[in-house]
């Protein structure tokens, strides 16, 4: 505060073993006013439904983890992405593995990450972007400077015109864990999984297979 910034006078000891000024303010309350509480982390359960994934995130903060209740998720109204992370900080996961099926209903883009953020368990099923749309990556686009975790999800049956399945644009990071990356279309190149520039990946025990 700016009374323990400017306060002068002859220091005492108080009975705590703290050092106070003249103007009744101890050096513990002063370095108390400067010291910020970091918010502890939350646990949100989202039900399937369309736009509840987006609605969930949207209230969600830095840190805190999205369990996913089996069921199929969609987007609402003209969002045209069925989870977008908005460089939020989070861990999102299926309660039961692959029983959270983000479906993009051949429309819409499935997932968008931004920022730092772990997906896990997931099926991201039935992306599509349109030829006009620069950024491919129907089933999942991981944004540049992201650094991404992609465990035991399902990525299948989504359409674009390069990444149908996967699409990094450029100077992201993912790891990719026991997923399967499968029968996905590019109307282009790389159906499965499209990288461009400075992009880093890797992939521990996946399936890559009829794309």
């Amino acid at each position: 505060s700016q009374a323990c910034l400017t306060m002068s006078g002859t220091p005492r000891t108080t009975v705590d073993g703290g050092t106070e000024r003249s103007d009744g303010t101890s050096a513990i309350e002063c370095l108390a006013s400067f010291v910020s509480v970091e918010r502890a982390s939350n646990t949100i359960t989202v039900s399937p439904g369309a736009g509840t994934l987006a609605e969930a995130v949207g209230k969600a903060q830095d840190g805190d983890t999205l369990i996913l209740e089996d069921g199929t998720y969609t987007s609402a109204g003209d969002r045209r992405r069925v989870l977008e992370n908005l460089g939020k900080r989070l861990t999102i996961k299926a309660f039961n593995r692959r029983k959270a099926i983000l479906d993009g209903q051949d429309r819409d883009r499935v997932a968008m990450l931004s920022g730092t953020v772990t997906i896990e368990g997931l099926v991201l099923t039935k992306g599509f972007v349109p030829d006009g749309w620069v950024v491919g990556g129907a089933g999942l686009s991981i944004r540049q400077g992201s650094v991404a975790t992609v465990t035991d999800c399902e990525i299948t049956l989504n359409s674009a015109r390069n990444g149908g399945g996967v699409d990094m644009p450029e100077e992201a990071e993912a790891t990719f864990d026991r997923c399967d990356i499968h029968d996905n279309v590019a109307r282009t190149v790389s159906a499965g999984i499209g990288m461009q520039r400075r992009n880093k990946a890797t992939f521990t025990n996946c399936n890559i297979y009829n794309n």
